[in-house]
């Protein structure tokens, strides 16, 4: 294995790597519930509105 191709793959295969994965999986799924709420408030809001007009 070319030495490039080697530290590559440590990397790849290190436990740092796979804790910044983990994390990334978990700050995608609080994005996903901030989005979900996002989306429950400004259809309450558009709801809210739509009843003054």
């Amino acid at each position: 294995m070319v030495p490039i191709e080697s530290a590559i793959a440590t990397v790849q295969n290190s436990e740092g790597v796979d804790l910044l994965k983990r994390r990334h999986t978990q700050l995608q799924a609080q994005l996903a519930l901030l989005r979900a709420s996002l989306a429950a408030r400004t259809g309450n809001y558009c709801d809210l509105a739509q009843e003054y007009l």
